[in-house]
């Protein structure tokens, strides 16, 4: 499994919508779990896909028929599950993970064969485009924009915990966290990630528990 998270952050208006996308390989060949949820509106659809592709290279994933229905790279998200269902942004003036050596996950990146692996590669930017919401359509300009990436060889973990913000008085300002049971083997533990990003050290600290 290869899960693909963006949430979509817009201070002025109070609105926020996620977009995830689960790339998972099983004995059937590849599928996907799509998803998109927006608050306060409280819309929420999911979906469960045939056909999923990610990139080898760079950040990249492709989900549903003919690798349509979901689309992003490290510039632009787009999600379609039908009729008052849909995204399409444009991530610009991204703020990349800045420490190349290690990711999200600290040393435990470094570990292999766990089953589950975090990293939060995008701590902002401006995202802009529309969300289709039901009946609704929401235009974005400028919304703060964070992005993350886990995957591992057993797909979901048994327990999982995480949370994000974003709409500080400072739009720089970003906070990650992400944690769950991980396991190697007979290795079981409870691990925390935690990232945050200063805006006054134009740089990213982070600690693991």
């Amino acid at each position: 499994m290869e899960g693909y998270f963006w949430r979509i952050t817009d201070p002025d208006t109070g609105r926020v919508v996620i977009a995830l996308c689960g790339a998972n390989q099983g004995p059937d060949g590849p599928w996907a779990t799509l998803g998109l949820a927006a608050w306060p509106s409280g819309f929420l659809r999911t979906a469960a896909v045939d056909g999923a592709w990610t990139d080898p290279d760079r950040l990249g994933v492709r989900a549903g028929a003919g690798l349509r229905a979901f689309d992003a790279t490290g510039q632009r998200l787009h999600l379609d599950l039908g009729p008052g269902a849909g995204l399409d942004m444009e991530i610009r003036d991204p703020l990349p993970w800045p420490h190349r050596a290690l990711g999200g996950s600290s040393v435990f990146q470094m570990v292999p064969g766990l089953n589950q692996y975090w990293h939060p590669w995008l701590l902002g930017g401006r995202a802009c485009g529309t969300a289709a919401l039901g009946d609704s359509v929401w235009e974005f300009e400028n919304a703060q924009v964070y992005a993350e990436k886990n995957w591992g060889r057993e797909g979901f973990p048994d327990s999982w915990w995480w949370g994000q913000a974003q709409g500080f008085a400072d739009p720089l300002a970003c906070v990650a966290f992400a944690g769950g049971l991980v396991t190697a083997g007979p290795l079981r533990t409870e691990v925390t990630g935690l990232v945050v990003r200063l805006p006054d050290a134009g740089s990213s600290v982070w600690a693991t528990r």
